[in-house]
């Protein structure tokens, strides 16, 4: 899912940005594209090389502030967390004091369930078009939106205003966004809202209110930045809002609506309408005979999905399964992986054991998505690949982590991989690998069900 990036001059129809914003919201299902077997697997090379690169860029190029390692490293397994993937070896404790300041962050981050500026019935509205065809959604919001997009030519009257004309020379200098007219306070005045494409491998863009004035000239009241897809005013019950797409950054999959509501020139409300797995449905597609039990227990498993709820360090419901141990990252691999721990295990079942890595990659790129990056250590330690691609592993999806696990009924240690396909799929696979070779032993599929939440943020409460 791409943002749209407005070069100079170039000015689209309120029609075409409302047919685009259903257009992203039809990639609810799966938008990174997933193939099955080789096809996913080469994917997923090409995503390993393309992080590598945007890596580089987000070091040197990004305007948006992003840090210079985007990897959730296995730091504190034993709390099943991902940290954010900074080497910590000499500052442990000042990474334990932020750790300390986030979670009492958390318990302090108040979410209203009722707007107060915002019209209720609109929210209530928005949650139920969510849940209909992308037709129906085209039909509904194109028939609210009030906004008027500034060609260039009217532009021009404009930034004869100090602010405007700043605006104007950011979006010029950056790469691209519009001006829309609209009274977007509901004062009676109409107003300018700049909309500033900032460009970095981020993908953050900044909304920028200029608050019409009783003598025609515009002021800057309020400015704010954003990662969403896109944008317009619409109205509702004679006020006007500002609704924009949001999506999973992560997944890179639009996930519902943002909607502002904007007084006396600054921003007064904020809802968010989301649509989200609440639980999973497991079946198991396809077992051996001999692996019943394991199969049965990973059912189990991720009936509530495998991310804690409400984690806000991604913890993992599976890092180290029965078949598998953590150890202190040995002296010889010291240099080759970026954790304080390993893991080790004969997960080729050839009597010899194997050391690796495993992590999840998140993105600070609108070019890359969340998926899994292991290492590999054979018995010499010498010899490194990725496990997927080493074994060229059968599955369909995104890779996301892998356990092994021990069945004492086979005396057999088998890899479970976890996949993901959209907002609410997974996928589980179990893998007996005998030296090099693969035997697919198990699937299990997890059906998310959807349900629709919504958050109010609202100024001087939680805004």
């Amino acid at each position: 899912m791409m943002i749209r990036k407005k070069k100079k001059g170039m000015r689209k129809q309120m029609k075409k940005r409302i047919c685009k914003i259903m257009l992203l919201l039809g990639m609810l299902v799966f938008c990174v594209g997933c193939g099955k077997n080789g096809d996913v697997s080469s994917q997923e090379k090409e995503y390993a090389a393309e992080n590598e690169e945007s890596a580089d860029l987000e070091n040197t190029n990004s305007t948006d502030g992003e840090t210079e390692n985007d990897e959730l490293a296995v730091d504190e397994t034993e709390k099943g967390k991902l940290k954010d993937g900074e080497d910590k070896s000499d500052e442990d404790e000042n990474n334990e004091e932020k750790d300390i300041e986030i979670e009492n962050e958390k318990e302090e981050r108040i979410v209203l369930d009722a707007p107060t500026y915002i019209d209720a019935s609109f929210v209530e509205m928005l949650r139920d078009l969510l849940q209909k065809e992308n037709e129906e959604i085209n039909k509904v919001l194109q028939s609210k939106v009030c906004d008027k997009v500034v060609t260039d030519v009217e532009l021009e009257n404009y930034a004869v205003n100090p602010d405007v004309a700043e605006c104007k020379e950011r979006m010029d200098s950056a790469n691209g966004g519009m001006f829309l007219l609209i009274d977007g306070d509901n004062d009676g005045y109409d107003d300018l809202f700049a909309w500033i494409y900032d460009g970095g491998s981020m993908g953050n863009s900044h909304r920028v209110f200029l608050q019409g004035q009783k003598d025609g000239s515009f002021k800057k009241t309020y400015e704010n930045e954003g990662i969403t897809q896109e944008l317009c005013f619409v109205e509702y019950d004679h006020k006007n809002y500002l609704i924009e797409t949001s999506f999973d950054y992560n997944k890179k999959c639009s996930d519902g609506f943002i909607l502002s509501c904007y007084e006396k020139g600054e921003l007064y409300e904020k809802a968010y309408i989301n649509k989200v797995a609440a639980s999973y449905v497991p079946e198991i597609a396809f077992v051996e005979d001999g692996y019943d039990k394991l199969a049965k227990s990973t059912a189990e498993l991720g009936k509530k999905g495998f991310i804690k709820e409400d984690s806000y360090y991604f913890e993992w419901l599976v890092l180290e399964g029965s078949g598998e141990e953590i150890v202190a990252t040995p002296e010889e691999l010291k240099d080759e992986v970026s954790t304080k721990t390993v893991f080790c295990s004969d997960l080729n079942n050839d009597g010899q054991t194997e050391w690796y890595s495993k992590y999840i990659f998140y993105p600070s790129s609108m070019s890359t998505i969340v998926y899994l990056e292991d290492k590999l250590f054979f018995s010499d330690k010498q010899e490194k690949d990725m496990l997927l691609y080493h074994y060229d592993l059968e599955y369909d999806g995104i890779p996301l982590m892998y356990w092994v696990e021990h069945v004492e009924e086979e005396d057999r240690q088998i890899v479970c991989l976890l996949c993901y396909k959209g907002l609410s799929k997974n996928m589980v696979y179990g893998y007996l690998i005998e030296e090099e070779n693969v035997f697919k032993v198990m699937e299990i599929d997890y059906e998310g069900k959807e349900k629709i939440v919504s958050e109010i943020y609202t100024k001087d409460i939680n805004l």
